[in-house]
């Protein structure tokens, strides 16, 4: 990993990972679907094989003013069953988030008020066979966050607001 700043004001960190796992169980998608009173579903079967998982994870976030920060993320991800010379199925999709946060350090009897609104960005899951695929197209998420805080006597009130999925 590495991570670093630029005049306090860009904040990165950045990490990559190789990993190498041996006999890795994973539910595997067989040819077969099975009629049951509740409908037509895809048979699976638990499997072992030896995997390498390869990724990396950026993050980055811009301090515009006091008050005001951006940040962005991605996430790539890359399985790979070496026994079987197959992608890896069900791994998580690439993705992609994006965050704007205003901070209003205090306003009346309230402190630390914070307003942000995210997005998360899901790529389509491209290292698949069309054999293992069930998983819907991309997506994209909003999310929507007010929070404060409040000071009772001994005991400091943490409030806040969130809606995820929109």
């Amino acid at each position: 990993s590495i991570n670093g700043n630029v005049k306090n004001r860009l904040f990165f960190e950045g990490l990559f990972y190789y990993q190498k796992i041996d006999n890795y169980i994973f539910l595997n998608p067989q040819d077969e679907i099975r009629l049951t009173i509740r409908g037509a579903f895809p048979v699976f079967k638990y499997e072992q094989t030896d995997a390498q998982l390869i990724g990396f994870d950026l993050a980055s976030t811009y301090r515009a003013t006091e008050r005001f920060n951006i940040t962005g993320k991605y996430s790539y991800l890359d399985g790979y069953d070496l026994k079987n010379r197959l992608p890896l199925v069900y791994m998580p999709s690439n993705n992609l988030y994006a965050e704007l946060k205003y901070q209003i350090p205090k306003l009346g009897k309230l402190q630390n008020i914070e307003f942000q609104i995210n997005s998360r960005f899901v790529f389509e899951q491209k290292n698949l066979l069309s054999s293992q695929d069930f998983v819907s197209p991309p997506y994209s998420l909003v999310g929507l966050k007010v929070s404060a805080e409040k000071q009772l006597s001994k005991f400091r009130l943490n409030m806040f607001v969130r809606a995820e999925n929109l």
